[in-house]
């Protein structure tokens, strides 16, 4: 409630302002009933904070605007509000760089306008929360403003794509459906003209190479949540494993606290282990992300998983099979 009294104190000397009545702190004081002196700093808060271009007119005994076009912010914002906005503000800030987005300087100023809905020490909200992570890209700014554009616009976008996989690049067209942000990096889900398939393309290894022009039909059935819970990660192939990894009782203290897959079972055994169960439509990303668990997990089911993490540790015992580095 307080957020709101301050804000139509400020909302009252604005429409004042705009009529031209040259209202002043005297006045502001009179009319909400408070002392002068926080009324006068309420003034210094529209004109230093809010950006109010207000000019003291000697002869009027009261203020104008240098710029008749000035509105203050459209809303009051609620404390939850504004924790609900700095969190938003925070992960965009880090799942899109700056450089992608410049608009997010913008949104970082105008928090910081919301700052009387805080305790008056804290001088730029926007400081008091931050996210990091281990994995980072950068995406190059047009290209994450043109899938977006073409993803709203829902225009074919023709794109120059490496996939690293294969060391290969090819030219396509393709029909944007979704962004994703995986593991660090932004990733396209769009249908490809050239594979006449949904497909993945990482932001980082594409190139837009002309604009997007033709509209396309988005297929009905396409549901984001339901394309993404049917791979672990986000690699998709034509089946679907269950996978079953036991970890030893020290890395299972983590595990049992995190949540792999939509659809996982864990199952406790006494001496502390468990076994982890859960569906993946290819393996990539797993064996990836079970790998760095080295020697603390063992993958029981499918086969083809097992066989292929036993022949990556063979090749890693084999690196560091010698004293020294290869050319060391």
């Amino acid at each position: 409630m307080a957020g709101r009294l301050i804000y139509e104190r400020f909302l009252w000397f604005h429409e004042e302002v705009q009529a031209g009545h040259h209202p002043n702190a005297v006045r502001l004081a009179d009319h909400f009933e408070y002392s002068q002196k926080q009324a006068r700093r309420d003034i210094e808060f529209l004109t230093d904070r809010l950006g109010a271009p207000l000019v003291y007119d000697a002869g009027r005994k009261g203020y104008a605007y240098t710029d008749d076009a000035f509105e203050l912010p459209a809303t009051w914002l609620t404390v939850d509000e504004l924790v609900a906005l700095l969190l938003a503000r925070a992960a965009l800030e880090r799942l899109i760089s700056d450089r992608a987005l410049p608009a997010l300087d913008g949104v970082r100023r105008k928090l910081g306008s919301y700052g009387f809905l805080l305790p008056a020490d804290v001088s730029d909200p926007a400081d008091l929360i931050s996210i990091r992570s281990p994995e980072e890209t950068s995406e190059v700014p047009v290209v994450m403003e043109g899938c977006l554009h073409a993803l709203i616009a829902r225009r074919k976008l023709p794109i120059r794509y490496f996939a690293a996989g294969k060391g290969e690049t090819t030219e396509r067209t393709v029909h944007p459906y979704h962004l994703v942000h995986h593991d660090g990096g932004w990733h396209l889900i769009a249908y490809c003209e050239l594979r006449q398939a949904l497909r993945d393309f990482a932001l980082v290894r594409m190139e837009i190479t002309g604009p997007a022009a033709d509209p396309f039909v988005r297929d009905p059935g396409f549901d984001a949540d339901t394309y993404l819970e049917a791979s672990f990660g986000i690699f998709h192939g034509p089946g679907r494993h269950r996978v079953a990894v036991r970890f030893n009782p020290f890395r299972a203290r983590w595990v049992r606290h995190q949540r792999w897959h939509r659809e996982q079972e864990i199952e406790e055994h006494p001496d502390g282990s468990l076994t982890l169960r859960f569906p993946v439509s290819a393996f990539p990303e797993v064996k990836m992300e079970l790998l760095k668990f080295g020697a603390d997990c063992e993958v029981l089911a499918p086969a083809a998983l097992r066989r292929e993490i036993a022949e990556e540790g063979a090749r890693i015992a084999a690196l560091y099979g010698s004293a020294a580095p290869a050319g060391g």
